[in-house]
């Protein structure tokens, strides 16, 4: 029988509604055939990522036994799972068997995807953390320098580039290798300025916002590597703050307060007061807890005297960065020199000669050094300390044997107090335990002395503050 147009449009429309209820039907009964492997293989990482690593093990062994099987031993969805078996067996202090397990994830990526794949950098920091546990520092700073290479092969635009570039510098900072911090944050500023360079600009074609974290990096590694006039690396930032609308009130804050920082260290109290002032009066909130108490600043310090009559011989067989003083005659001047004072700064069997506050992120205790050296042992200098650090060596030099074990180190806790000036001095020094070596309490009383703070401010002006405690702990890193 002949149906009309509307009868044949309405039994059409039906049929459409048939077929799409029929297609989510469909789709629901296939979703419920598809096999739960996808939950049972997250169970290893939500394992690990609540710290039960034994389980996270197990979980990680039989999935990749099961990938392997059914896909073979060079199946990139092994990858996941052997970073994952890792990580576990690295936080279980099983440092070998983490080691080997992440060879086998890199050697993956390098097969599936080519010796230079970005995403072995997740494998690569995982051995920086096995060579920084198993006290091998030097080679986990090759592993770090291989990871920002990678970086630079990838043709990243200039913005991914910048962040793994800055990735370094903190890492070279924390690990003491001021002048190679240095020398890839002035890398950073080259390479970024002709790529943003303005033609038309009167503005100093240096002072770009995106490179206020490399100017404020550099005046930090300035007061740590021990120089003075942190406060020129900032010249060009500061120029932000009056020529250019790019930084954001806060970023406005962080670099007048990085200005007066600078400024304080380098006896410019003036200076500081007033860039110190500037930021109270941009904070909307002038009682935030960036401004009503005293705030530590990255510094270093020397606690050495310049004493001419004071000699130290080292055997002339030895390298060094530092030029030697001229040496004496006869045959003892033949088999040694006299250490210059820099050199002394750094040598063991001696009481402490200096001190940082580096305020680092990492607490990786060591310092590379910079200069040649045959030996990886004097390459590597062990630092201990927080928030002061020490040369680990000279440190243990000055402490009765008792208090020498690892143990006994980590028990120490020195409470102390003193008054911030408005000017950042600390005075008013005490030392609360008596028990304590008179020789630890001399040294840090010393530190303290030698140390300026951020005052706090009380309507943008710098006021005193007394009664501020500190405790200073040697909790070795490993």
């Amino acid at each position: 029988m002949p149906i009309s147009r509307r009868q044949y449009k309405q039994k059409l429309k039906r049929c459409q509604l048939a077929l799409t209820w029929l297609a989510g039907a469909l789709l629901c009964v296939c979703i419920s055939w598809i096999p739960t492997a996808s939950a049972q293989d997250n169970l290893p990482f939500l394992q690990e990522q609540n710290g039960d690593y034994l389980a996270a093990i197990k979980g990680y062994q039989a999935l990749i036994s099961e990938i392997a099987a059914d896909q073979g031993d060079f199946s990139r969805a092994l990858i996941e799972p052997l970073m994952g078996l890792s990580r576990s067996l690295m936080a279980t202090g099983d440092y070998d068997a983490a080691e080997q397990t992440v060879r086998r994830a890199q050697h993956l990526y390098h097969r599936n995807d080519g010796v230079s794949a970005i995403g072995q950098v997740g494998a690569i920091k995982l051995l920086v953390q096995y060579y920084l546990r198993t006290g091998q520092p030097a080679l986990a700073d090759q592993q770090q320098q291989f990871a920002y290479y990678l970086a630079t092969r990838q043709g990243y635009s200039s913005n991914e580039l910048l962040s793994a570039s800055y990735e370094l510098a903190d890492w070279y900072k924390e690990t003491g290798q001021y002048r190679a911090a240095r020398r890839t944050l002035e890398d950073i500023i080259e390479q970024y300025v002709p790529q943003n360079r303005t033609v038309d600009s009167d503005n100093d074609d240096r002072a770009y916002p995106a490179l206020l974290a490399a100017y404020t990096r550099l005046a930090t590694i300035t007061r740590l590597d021990g120089a003075c006039c942190s406060h020129k690396k900032l010249n060009n930032a500061a120029q932000l703050l009056e020529t250019r609308e790019g930084l954001s009130s806060q970023q406005k804050i962080e670099l007048n307060l990085a200005l007066g920082d600078a400024h304080l260290l380098s006896g410019n109290d003036e200076q500081a007061i007033a860039y110190y002032r500037n930021a109270w009066y941009l904070s909307e909130d002038a009682q935030t807890n960036t401004f009503d108490a005293p705030r530590e600043i990255a510094q270093a310090g020397v606690l050495a005297k310049r004493d001419p009559t004071h000699e130290v011989w080292i055997p002339r067989t030895e390298r060094s960065m530092f030029a030697s003083n001229t040496s004496r005659n006869g045959a003892f001047s033949n088999q040694f020199r006299q250490a210059s004072f820099e050199e002394r700064l750094s040598l063991a069997g001696q009481p402490p000669q200096s001190f940082t506050l580096p305020l680092n992120n990492k607490d990786y205790q060591v310092n590379i050094r910079e200069a040649y050296t045959d030996s990886q042992e004097d390459k590597v200098q062990s630092m201990i300390g927080a928030p002061f650090q020490f040369n680990y060596q000279q440190l243990i030099h000055m402490l009765p044997n008792r208090l020498q074990s690892p143990e006994d180190l980590a028990a120490i806790r020195i409470e102390m107090e003193f008054t911030v000036a408005a000017d950042g001095n600390l005075v008013d020094i005490n030392i609360l335990d008596d028990e304590l070596p008179a020789n630890l309490r001399t040294m840090m009383r010393t530190v303290l002395a030698k140390s300026k703070f951020r005052p706090r401010l009380v309507n943008g002006e710098p006021a005193a503050t007394e009664r501020v405690k500190m405790t200073q702990t040697f909790k070795p890193s490993v």
